[in-house]
């Protein structure tokens, strides 16, 4: 079955997205686990400097952005703009801060040593519905990209050794 975007406000269908065939899909997990295999790789610098483009590209594309949320969630065109400009700014804060937040971690158990550590496991797939509202586009543009940050891809499924035949 095709999913559709409908403007809330009219019940008009404003786009149609078409069932992927398996090809189709094994096509598209296959080319975001590529994508993951190079991104893992990339020192947290270059990460950086990719997510901060994409906030600014948030920023620029601001009207644009904000408008497709008013047609397919029924949102104020100011508010939705807000909700840009927060959700680019938290793109920001994880180009920033990222690298320190998953820097490995020394634990202090009473025997023995620990440590914490953030390692990029797999593609992972992200799926927000206007109903959520105000973390609508936190889901979109900030939590999946922050995963990026973090060395994970667009779209997930378990590694072949934990699949079922």
């Amino acid at each position: 079955m095709a999913c559709q975007s409908v403007n809330p406000y009219n019940g008009e269908t404003t786009k149609t997205f078409d069932e992927l065939t398996d090809a189709q899909l094994e096509t598209a997990l296959a080319t975001a686990q590529s994508c993951f295999e190079t991104w893992r790789h990339k020192p947290y610098a270059e990460r950086a400097t990719i997510v901060a483009k994409a906030s600014e590209l948030m920023i620029a594309r601001s009207d644009e952005l904000a408008q497709t949320m008013t047609l397919e969630m029924g949102k104020r065109i100011g508010e939705a703009r807000g909700e840009v400009e927060f959700s680019a700014r938290i793109l920001a804060y994880y180009a920033e801060n990222a690298e320190r937040f998953l820097a490995p971690v020394e634990l202090h158990p009473t025997v023995r040593t620990a440590h914490m550590e953030s390692s990029p496991i797999g593609t992972d797939a992200s799926w927000a519905t206007w109903a959520s509202r105000s973390s609508s586009t936190r889901s979109w543009y900030g939590s999946p990209l922050w995963r990026l940050q973090q060395g994970v891809g667009t779209a997930r499924r378990p590694p072949r050794s934990r699949r079922s035949p």
